[in-house]
């Protein structure tokens, strides 16, 4: 999947991780179907995928910066801000969060 994507190949990477989650839930999976489908521009289905990723504990930090990144593609900067920030006092260690803040 992540090689499809670094190939611009967005559409065949979404239907890899949709083939995966559909015969298991993956976190990874729904992480990488999420890049895709920001890359494809589905920033609506994306959001919401990132949403139910950020209520886990194992994929909450990784949520919040897709949840950044998307929003800084669409221009929302406030919004940026406030999840690069939550994710930045989820994991206070990160320097690169705090440089991203």
């Amino acid at each position: 999947g992540e090689l499809l994507l670094a190939c611009d190949k967005a559409k065949e990477a979404k239907d890899f991780y949709h083939a995966v989650i559909n015969v298991q839930p993956f976190t990874w999976a729904k992480l990488g179907l999420v890049n895709a489908l920001i890359k494809l521009d589905e920033d609506e289905e994306a959001e919401k995928l990132i949403l139910q990723l950020a209520f886990k504990p194992d994929s909450q930090l990784v949520a919040y910066d897709l949840l950044c990144a998307l929003h800084v593609k669409l221009q929302d900067f406030e919004s940026a801000l406030e999840a690069v920030l939550m994710a930045a006092e989820t994991s206070p260690r990160n320097l690169r969060r705090h440089r991203v803040a």
